[in-house]
């Protein structure tokens, strides 16, 4: 798997394999989930296609279905969401539902990964070693919501309130965690961003 960071953009590239697809989406979650600490949405197009992509260029019809797929008036992403082509849906259903799971449908035949999933399956209990306690990025992002639910205007408006339905639907409806309103003051009780780390290991090279 590559990763290349440019302008306000990030490419990240793997084999079209189930490790490469279980690679993609647990690197494309810890990505937004890490953003959304800082109050960023992260909206693109995930894809399949020919690609190269080196330290140097990254080019192909894959990076360009991925444009298309993001930034398209009519049927690209447009709210804060990483938006899936169908063949990438044809790949998750084919690994059966553990991997179906990791997305959400956004309308009809809409698919895009379920940037919410690590709130939605979170418990209080059992605590064991090494468990992220989500508490505090959870009444983060609450507040994030808020916030833009109270002072967003027009168009960042709708981004704001489609990102509240999908917290409302997926995260609040199991009952951890509350849920987001206009009407809720934001708590600010927050100590300070959750920052996850993973790390990228590439391709030996033999001389």
């Amino acid at each position: 798997m590559r990763l290349t960071h440019f302008s306000d953009c990030i490419v990240i590239s793997a084999a079209r394999t189930a490790l490469g697809l279980s690679e993609m989406t647990a690197s494309i979650d810890m990505l937004t989930f890490n953003l959304l600490q800082h109050d960023v949405l992260v909206r693109g197009g995930f894809t399949v296609g020919n690609a190269h992509h080196d330290k140097d260029f990254v080019f192909g019809t894959a990076l360009n279905r991925a444009y298309v797929l993001e930034s398209d008036r009519d049927a690209g992403a447009r709210h804060p969401m990483v938006l899936c082509s169908p063949e990438v849906m044809d790949d998750v259903k084919g690994y059966g539902e553990s991997c179906l799971a990791c997305f959400q449908q956004d309308g009809q035949e809409r698919w895009f990964l379920h940037f919410l999933m690590r709130f939605s399956r979170y418990t209080h209990e059992p605590i064991y070693a090494g468990k992220v306690i989500m508490d505090d990025p959870a009444q983060r992002v609450r507040d994030f919501i808020c916030r833009r639910l109270r002072e967003d205007k027009g168009s960042v408006l709708e981004k704001a309130q489609w990102l509240a339905d999908y917290w409302n639907r997926t995260v609040a409806s199991l009952g951890v965690f509350a849920e987001v309103d206009a009407s809720i003051e934001p708590a600010n009780t927050s100590r300070g961003p959750t920052i996850m780390v993973r790390r990228i290991f590439g391709s030996a090279v033999s001389g």
